[in-house]
């Protein structure tokens, strides 16, 4: 069923309210107990996603040109008060390369009226809050017939890797309309060729609609999540990193995680009330006055939606804005799933296997995500082009995707140190996953 403003039904059975008018499209279904009643609400922006980057290898310039309808579902539940659940689409797109790699682009999302504002107060009051140097968070997939795996530009220091496949060459958003929006779609779809497993002519989606575009594509494998996996990096105080190293235990080596630590040391570093070693957090400049973890989520590793961040200190939607919570720029570097050196038997489980982080300027700016077996000099052959190929091999997919604690387990290595023994998955990082180094540093995974 085609709705104005491009969103699918995500029930059989649902009312949707547009400007005051009520329209409606029903079929008998189960529903929730405590639900009362279900809602849609059609597109009430559209705005315009440009994006360019230039392949490094061939010179090739891609261009992404397409326009975004927001919407979402509201949900009355019997006891409570009402859930609303807001989107964009697309979510992402994507772009072949001609020497069949594919790059995605993730949807900068503005769907809410604060993001077209003007900063109000601080240094940057009056300036846009959408950066001059917008930078939308990028994939790079090595081959379109198996986008089961890809590499994340995560900040702007990606794309001075030299593993870096790309050059970015900027973005922009503006407001549109409905108009322009449904004329980009009907010429997307009519000049859409198939091209490996990209998924259909208007990106991915969370929605119904796109379905008969995605399923012959979705039978041949899987297509890897919208954000990739890695660990963030942050400077603390010397004085800081001493407090906090005091509290260890002998034996300890340069790292030390939260996992690592008793019940009483994590609430004397992360309580709420903790004293001392609270000061991690104002070491940060963050300004935080709630629970640690939460911060460091919050003002480090935000939804990359808003977009990536640049060492300027700009890249995100609101990067600047004081009145509002934002993200610092942090260093970021992959975490891979260690290739064994013998053929990995995942009918037989549990299986144990190795993360690894790849720590090093040569690195940082970039993640790499997906299910799948690596080794680190695979990684480094052909992000430098010494190989057109990546060597990999695949998870199992009810495997890396089941609910059983005892079927992969990991551990957990960074810069050759053994840190963590047994993760279990799919539950790795249980609570704040952070990690603390002598020489300076708070790590914090965004597994």
């Amino acid at each position: 069923m085609q709705i104005r403003g491009g969103l699918a039904l995500w029930g059989k059975c649902l009312t949707g309210a547009v400007l005051g008018a009520l329209v409606a499209g029903c079929e008998p279904y189960e529903m929730d107990p405590l639900k009362i009643s279900e809602t849609e609400k059609l597109a009430h922006t559209y705005y315009r996603m440009q994006a360019s980057y230039t392949v490094k290898a061939t010179g090739e310039q891609i261009d992404f040109d397409y326009v975004v309808a927001c919407g979402g579902e509201v949900t009355h539940y019997s006891y409570t008060g009402p859930s609303v659940m807001t989107t964009h689409f697309p979510i992402t797109m994507f772009a072949p390369t001609s020497e069949g790699a594919v790059i995605g682009v993730r949807t900068i999302d503005m769907c809410d009226g604060w993001q077209w504002e003007n900063i109000k107060l601080g240094p940057r009051a009056g300036e846009p809050r959408v950066p001059e140097d917008l930078l939308p968070h990028t994939l790079w997939y090595p081959d379109a017939e198996d986008m089961a795996f890809a590499f994340g530009y995560e900040t702007d220091q990606a794309y001075e890797s030299p593993y870096s496949k790309l050059s970015f060459n900027g973005a922009n958003v503006s407001l549109s309309d409905y108009d322009s929006w449904w004329a980009w779609r009907k010429t997307a779809e009519a000049e859409w060729e198939q091209v490996g497993m990209v998924p259909g002519p208007w990106g991915f989606n969370w929605s119904e609609e796109e379905k008969e575009f995605r399923a012959e594509v979705y039978s041949r494998g899987r297509l890897t999540g919208l954000e990739c996996g890695g660990v963030f990096r942050v400077r603390l105080p010397d004085e800081v990193i001493e407090e906090i190293f005091a509290l260890a235990p002998e034996g300890t080596g340069e790292f030390w995680s939260v996992q690592n630590m008793s019940d009483d040391v994590q609430l004397q570093i992360l309580g709420r009330n903790a004293s001392g070693v609270s000061a991690i957090w104002e070491g940060l400049q963050l300004n935080a006055s709630y629970h640690p973890s939460a911060t460091f989520s919050d003002y480090v590793i935000s939804s990359s939606a808003l977009g990536s961040m640049t060492e300027a200190g700009g890249g995100r939607v609101g990067a600047g804005d004081s009145t509002r919570k934002h993200a610092r720029f942090a260093d970021v570097f992959p975490v891979f799933i260690e290739r064994p050196d013998e053929i990995v038997d995942f009918a037989s489980l549990p299986v144990l296997l190795n993360k690894r982080t790849l720590i090093g300027s040569d690195w940082n700016g970039l993640t790499v995500c997906g299910w799948s077996l690596v080794s680190e000099s695979d990684l480094e052959a052909y992000g430098k082009g010494e190989t057109p190929f990546l060597v990999r091999s695949e998870i199992p997919d009810q495997t890396a995707t089941s609910n059983s604690a005892d079927e992969l387990l990991f551990d957990y290595w960074i810069e050759g140190e053994l840190l963590i023994k047994n993760l279990r998955r799919p539950q790795l990082w249980p609570g704040p996953f952070l990690i603390f180094s002598r020489s300076g540093w708070v790590y914090r995974t965004t597994e």
